[in-house]
């Protein structure tokens, strides 16, 4: 970002540059966050979790990632993605009921079985926990930008 020529189209590259920086920076950190909160059974949940922004894939981090584990990219401008696309992933996150009406046939099952999920929630409360500290990290990446780093 050069000081001191401005135009419409320089302060918009810019702009959107800072926002994805931020957001992709806060989309490590509660993707990792969200990882150490998610139950481990097989690896297989927490492997899947990864985030998207706008006008980028997935992020592929972990070694459990299989390709079908891309989450979709956002559709608006200046919007996080950060979640699973394993079948199960909302049963856990919110629990399920024998008969619920959002589980898969192979979860359906289980549900049977076992009388149903208890919630046990890791991508919310990786968000509610650390509100202030995503916060500071997406305004410190945009500070970071604007000092030319």
């Amino acid at each position: 970002m050069e000081r001191g020529k401005w135009t419409d189209k320089v302060q918009k590259e810019d702009f959107d540059r800072m926002v994805v920086r931020g957001l992709t920076a806060v989309g490590i950190f509660l993707e990792d966050e969200a990882i150490e909160r998610c139950i481990r059974l097989t690896g297989r949940l927490n492997g899947s979790l990864t985030f998207a922004v706008k006008g980028n894939q997935s992020n592929m981090r972990s070694p459990f990632n299989v390709p079908e584990d891309k989450i979709s990219r956002p559709t608006d401008k200046y919007t996080l993605h950060v979640g699973t696309n394993v079948v199960y992933g909302p049963d856990v996150e919110y629990g399920s009921s024998a008969r619920g009406a959002r589980q898969s046939l192979k979860t359906r099952r289980v549900a049977k079985a076992t009388g149903g999920r208890r919630a046990q929630p890791y991508l919310r409360p990786a968000l509610d926990d650390n509100r202030t500290r995503a916060r500071n990290l997406f305004r410190d990446e945009i500070k970071a930008v604007l000092r030319g780093q």
